[in-house]
């Protein structure tokens, strides 16, 4: 009983810090997306190769998908 009470548990705590905001991430863009990297460019307009689990100027890289890069603060679009 004990071990069913944790996992229910673990279960409520991992799925509401797992959400991901759905907001456009500003100033951010992506400019090609392919074999599990992205490539992005940030508000100063340089240019950065990054894969899931990637952390750049304060955020992290959640999941790389064929139209977009979801981050800890939002997702990056073309």
């Amino acid at each position: 009983l004990q071990t069913v009470q944790q996992t229910r548990t673990m279960s409520r705590s991992a799925s509401s810090t797992s959400t991901v905001p759905v907001k456009n991430l500003p100033g951010w863009s992506v400019e090609s997306i392919g074999a599990g990297q992205a490539w992005i460019e940030g508000p100063s307009g340089n240019t950065h190769v990054v894969q899931a689990g990637a952390t750049l100027d304060g955020f992290r890289i959640l999941a790389i998908s064929p139209d977009q890069v979801l981050t800890s603060r939002g997702r990056i679009i073309f």
